[in-house]
Order: C-alpha cells, then structure tokens, then sequence
C-alpha cells in the first residue's frame, strides 16, 4: 500500500478508487517526495465535489506520510 499512497501512482487513483476524478501534479518535491503538491478532484457520494491541493510536508518510509492540504477543505493529514 505504501507505494499506492506515495508515489506518482496517486496520478492513477481515478483507476481504482472510485471517489476521486483526477489528479493533476503541480509540483514534483525532492527525491523523498517532500515538496511534492498534487491536486485532487473528488466526487463524494452525495454529489458535492472538492478539489484539494495536497503538498507533502514529511516522509518517513515504510511509517508516514504528512501532507496539508488547501482548496475546498484545509488541513493536514497524516498517514500511518
């Protein structure tokens, strides 16, 4: 799952997660992916639609993944 989630396999998420329309890469980070900005479109199953620009803020391999994110929703996220 790690490579799924990290990798510029996000760019072939609208292939197999259903909720997601597209993914666009803004910026392309360090080797590690820190940096890296990908903006995503989804659509939720009540018909709204959010777009969200993800910015990878940390990585550690194989343990987590920290991203923040912008658009129709702000945060940040953490992946275990």
């Amino acid at each position: 799952m790690w490579s799924k989630s990290t990798s510029m396999t996000a760019l072939r998420w609208p292939r197999w997660w259903p909720g997601v329309v597209g993914v666009k890469q803004l910026e392309s980070g360090d080797t590690t992916g820190v940096g890296r900005v990908q903006q995503i479109h989804f659509r939720t199953g009540l018909g709204y639609r959010l777009r969200l620009a993800l910015e990878v803020t940390e990585v550690k391999r194989e343990e987590r993944l920290r991203a923040r994110a912008g658009g129709t929703l702000a945060g940040e996220g953490i992946w275990l």
